[in-house]
């Protein structure tokens, strides 16, 4: 059965009883450290079986994110979000959800096993960003094709929701006062998502990223990321542990 999270109390005795919390959890979980339940556009819900809690589902707008287990009625959830719509869909690739005339993308989930300190030298700085402006122009004069940040009002709202809170946090590498690569890391106490990290792109091919990360102390350290940046990401550090799955209407 799903039901509608409307209290504190509720949401933190349901998470409480939640076995096997990942990545996926960790991101509802932060949404909901970020903007709470009374939020307009945030809304959460838990699928529960046998008097177990078995499923969180949040809606962000249209986009919604799955917590799934391994109990989760996979067939309620999919009638449930074909009553409500959405635009965007994520959750894990291994529980098979399906929707007809709908695209879909899927990569990887890797987290950080070992640093690696065999990097190149540099001169750079490693330092945290507080000016989210600073951040928004340098992810979009990086000329990715994976990090594009559109709307820089909804952009700014968003991670300043997530800093007050101590859910995110801006790392940086700076050469002569200039940002040359960045990260933004947000999580909770169970994992911490890097999500985006990027570096211009006249000094790439220098370590600068895996020296960013390798300033970045933090344990269950995890990314999603495009199957063809598999490579990269294993050179610094990283295994794959999963795969995600996300759908567009």
């Amino acid at each position: 059965m799903i039901k509608y999270l409307s209290d504190d109390t509720k949401y933190k005795n349901v998470t409480a009883k939640l076995k096997d919390k990942d990545v996926f959890f960790t991101r509802i979980n932060v949404l909901y450290k970020s903007y709470g339940l009374n939020c307009d556009f945030l809304d959460i819900w838990y699928q529960s079986f046998n008097e177990d809690y078995v499923s969180l589902i949040s809606r962000l707008d249209n986009q919604f994110v799955l917590f799934l287990t391994e109990n989760s009625n996979i067939q309620e959830i999919e009638e449930f979000l074909n009553v409500l719509g959405f635009s965007h869909l994520l959750f894990n690739e291994k529980y098979s959800l399906n929707f007809n005339s709908c695209k879909s993308e899927i990569g990887l989930i890797m987290k950080r096993e070992f640093i690696d300190n065999n990097i190149k030298e540099n001169n750079c700085i490693f330092t945290t960003v507080n000016e989210y402006k600073d951040v928004f122009n340098f992810f979009n004069n990086c000329n990715s094709t994976v990090v594009k940040i559109a709307d820089y009002g909804y952009f700014a709202t968003d991670l300043h929701s997530k800093v007050r809170v101590n859910c995110s946090k801006i790392y940086s590498l700076k050469l002569n006062d200039n940002i040359v690569s960045c990260a933004i890391i947000t999580g909770d106490e169970y994992s911490k998502i890097i999500s985006p990290i990027a570096t211009l792109p006249q000094y790439r091919n220098n370590d600068y990223a895996k020296s960013l990360l390798n300033n970045v102390k933090k344990d269950n350290l995890c990314l999603f990321c495009e199957n063809n940046l598999k490579e990269c990401y294993t050179k610094m550090g990283f295994n794959i542990i999963g795969k995600w799955k996300e759908i567009h209407r």
